[in-house]
């Protein structure tokens, strides 16, 4: 008898602890959060207005949340030849919004944006889709701003 006793024990214990295990999870998905945080560069101002502003960049932020799933995105400069991050005080700079992936989306043209004179552009037209891989990925670690259903860009923090 004390031996079933002992299992009745066990086996309550380990009941209790699964269930916990389950509370702490809903509690984690009901925050929204997963309890990881990343560190990040705020997203530039005036990038962030640029995509605000546009109308057509309105609707490509529609199209991208609901076709593409996107809702995390890293803003930010450019340097000259459109590859490298760079300062968005430095002269030529452009403002880019690319879109957090762990793969290269299979629309390339989906992978990022630049501004442009005319306008926002895919950056698909000025790099090859090895390099929209490699920021895809690095934006899922450093993204800065979120994709609103609504099309536009709201920066984090």
């Amino acid at each position: 008898m004390a031996e079933s006793s002992k299992r009745l024990r066990l086996l309550t214990a380990a009941v209790a602890a699964l269930a916990l295990s389950g509370l702490v999870a809903v509690v984690l998905v009901l925050s929204g959060g997963s309890g990881v945080e990343h560190s990040f560069d705020p997203a530039p101002e005036r990038c962030l207005a640029a995509w605000n502003d546009d109308q057509r960049a309105i609707g490509l932020g529609r199209h991208q949340f609901g076709t593409h799933g996107y809702s995390e995105v890293q803003v930010l400069t450019l340097g000259p030849g459109l590859s490298e991050p760079a300062p968005p005080e430095q002269p030529g700079a452009s403002c880019a919004v690319i879109f957090a992936a762990d793969t290269l989306d299979l629309e390339i043209d989906a992978a990022a944006s630049v501004r442009m004179r005319n306008g926002w552009e895919p950056l698909s037209g000025h790099q090859p889709p090895e390099e929209l891989a490699v920021l895809q990925e690095e934006a899922g670690r450093a993204y800065n701003a979120e994709l609103d259903a609504d099309g536009s860009i709201s920066p984090l923090g």
